[in-house]
C-alpha cells in the first residue's frame, strides 16, 4: 500500500498524522497524487468490508484525505514543512467550520464566525512570519561563503584587516 501502510488497520489519529505529515513533505502535486491513490484504496476496502463499525472508519478516513487533500491546494509551495502543517489543520477547522454554519443565519452563529475570523488571523500570521523567514533566508545565503577570522588582539585586527584590504576605523 506504499507510504502510510494498510488503512484499514490504522487508528484515525494515526491516519491523520500520516496524511498531515505528507502535506508538508511533499510538493503540492505529488501530495495530491498520493491522497488521491488513498482515496482509491480506501473505496477498494470499502467494497471489501460489511462490518459496520469499520465501514464508519473508513468512510472517516475518507472524509479526511479528502479535506486534507482540499485544503493542501490553498497552502503556498514554498511554505516549510511546519508552515504547511500548521495552515493545514487551521484550514481543515475553518472549513469544518464553514460547512456547519452553512445556510444558517449569521446572527445565530457569531460564536463561529468568530472563531472562522481568528483562523483567518493565525493562517496571516503564519503566512507573515514565512515571508519574513524566507526573507532573512535569502539574506543570509550570500555570506553562506563568507570567511570569518577572529582577532586575538589589536595587533592580529591590523594584520587581518591589511592581509584582506579592510580599512579599519582608529576609535
Amino acid at each position: 500500500l506504499g507510504i502510510g501502510g494498510n488503512v484499514k488497520t490504522q487508528t484515525n489519529a494515526e491516519y491523520k498524522t500520516i496524511v498531515n505529515k505528507i502535506a508538508g513533505k511533499l510538493n503540492p502535486k505529488s501530495a495530491e497524487a498520493f491522497y488521491n491513490q488513498k482515496i482509491v484504496e480506501i473505496d477498494n476496502e470499502i467494497k471489501n468490508t460489511v462490518d459496520k463499525k469499520a465501514l464508519a472508519d473508513l468512510e472517516a478516513k475518507k472524509k479526511l484525505t479528502i479535506e486534507v487533500r482540499d485544503a493542501n491546494t490553498k497552502i503556498p509551495s514554498n511554505f516549510s514543512s511546519e508552515a504547511k502543517e500548521q495552515s493545514l489543520d487551521l484550514l481543515i477547522e475553518k472549513q469544518n467550520i464553514q460547512n456547519q454554519i452553512s445556510g444558517k443565519d449569521s446572527n445565530l452563529v457569531t460564536d463561529e464566525r468568530t472563531k472562522i475570523s481568528e483562523i483567518n488571523d493565525q493562517l496571516s500570521t503564519i503566512a507573515a512570519t514565512e515571508k519574513v523567514t524566507q526573507n532573512v533566508l535569502k539574506a543570509g545565503k550570500p555570506l553562506a561563503d563568507v570567511k570569518i577570522e577572529v582577532a586575538r588582539s589589536d595587533q592580529d585586527a591590523k594584520d587581518l584587516a591589511g592581509k584582506n584590504s579592510i580599512a579599519l576605523d582608529n576609535d
